[in-house]
């Protein structure tokens, strides 16, 4: 592997840690939705869901994937 190849895993990996941060932050929103008995919870939920299902079918396409990628490089 070239040293770009280390960049681009150097960037990866610090792009899944600030995704899983701000995941973190979701999840203790929702939480706190749910035990206040919210009503629009379960449609909240509901519309994550439907576009990470997008998000994710989308990136099986490899055009999408790589322009996904390449704006998310710094």
């Amino acid at each position: 592997m070239g040293e770009g190849n280390g960049n681009l895993v150097g960037e990866l990996e610090k792009e899944r840690r600030r995704n899983l941060e701000h995941n973190l932050r979701v999840v203790e929103y929702f939480a706190k939705l749910a035990a206040a008995g919210d009503p629009d919870y379960w449609p909240y939920v509901e519309f994550i869901n439907a576009f990470y299902r997008y998000l994710w079918k989308r990136l099986e396409d490899p055009l999408f994937l790589e322009t996904y990628l390449r704006d998310k490089a710094p």
